[in-house]
This record gives C-alpha cells, structure tokens and sequence, in this order.
C-alpha cells in the first residue's frame, strides 16, 4: 500500500536535487553529496518495488501447505532478518556518514548470498522431487531473489556511504579492497 508513497518521495527529492544542481552549481564535497543521495534514492526505491513483490506474493500464497514448506520459511526469514539488519546498518552507516560501519554493512552481503544460494538449491531440488509443489515453491524462489537484491541494493548504499566521505567510487571493488583503502580496522 506505500509503494506509491516511496515512488513519489523519490519523484520529489529527484526534483530537489536537480534543482540544487541547477541553481546553486554545488561543487566538491556538496556535489558528492547531491550525487550521492540521488544514487541513494534510486536504490531506496528499488527496495520499494522488491518489498512489494514479496507482499503481493504472501497475500496470494499466505496459505500455501506444500510440504516442507515450514523449515524453507524459517530459512527464509531468517535471510530476511539478515537483509533488514544489514540494511538497517547502511542506513545507518549513511545518516551518521560512517564508512566503518558502511564497510561491515557490505559485508555482510556475502552471507546473504550464500543463503540465497544454498536457498535456491534447496527449492529447486524440492521442486524436482514434487512438481505438484512448484508453484508454491516457485513463489518462494522469487522471494529469495528479492531479498537477495535487497541485500544489493543495501551495498549500494555502503558503497554511497564511502563515495560522499572519501571521495572515492569504490563500485565493483571487493569488500577486501575496500576494508583496505578506506577503513581503520583491522581484516
């Protein structure tokens, strides 16, 4: 139901930014800055469009009983918790500009990703075995593929974060080459 919210929201602070860039020409760490939060937005939007998917898909499938349903849930919200946390950390990561805690954030995407692995495996082997299951199973895969993007979208996020600090793109770099341009923590 707020999709259409978040849609205008980036509509509008889309508009802001343009307007900033157009009249007060920002340069230096202000134009990172508007960048950054034009990149950001884009990003914030897109998780939009994933949660939404996954709502549409639990109000059709809400009574879905195929079995081994129960435990591919559990894994499943449990990828989920991971997702919202490491998002919740990049948000964070970008309100309090701490590359640090950016840093971590995307780290913590490579876990998601072997849970959406190990998950797709998992579905997909079930289907298989039971093909009277697969469009039950088949929803549950689309879930963990927007959940999965979610997570990289969050990265995106992190990666943001260390762009408006440092001045640096650090896009399609690893979380190692990064760690060790730009965070003060040990590996």
């Amino acid at each position: 139901r707020t999709d259409h919210r978040i849609n205008a929201q980036e509509v509008n602070i889309d508009e802001d930014c343009t307007y900033v860039l157009a009249r007060r020409q920002p340069a230096a760490g202000d134009l990172r800055a508007v960048m950054a939060i034009i990149k950001t937005i884009t990003d914030l939007e897109r998780i939009g469009d994933e949660s939404e998917k996954i709502a549409h898909i639990t109000i059709r499938n809400g009574a879905a009983s195929a079995p081994g349903l129960d435990k591919n849930m559990e894994q499943i919200e449990d990828m989920g918790m991971m997702v919202r946390n490491a998002l919740r950390e990049a948000l964070d990561a970008f309100v309090r500009m701490d590359v640090e805690t950016a840093v971590e954030a995307a780290r913590r995407d490579v876990e998601v990703d072997e849970r959406y692995v190990n998950l797709l495996k998992a579905l997909t082997a079930h289907i298989k075995e039971y093909p009277q299951d697969t469009e039950d199973y088949q929803s549950l895969i689309w879930v963990t593929r927007s959940l999965e993007r979610i997570g990289d979208h969050a990265v995106n996020l992190c990666e943001e974060v260390v762009y408006l600090v440092v001045g640096s793109d650090v896009r399609h770099l690893s979380i190692e080459e990064i760690r060790e341009r730009h965070s003060s923590r040990p590996g």
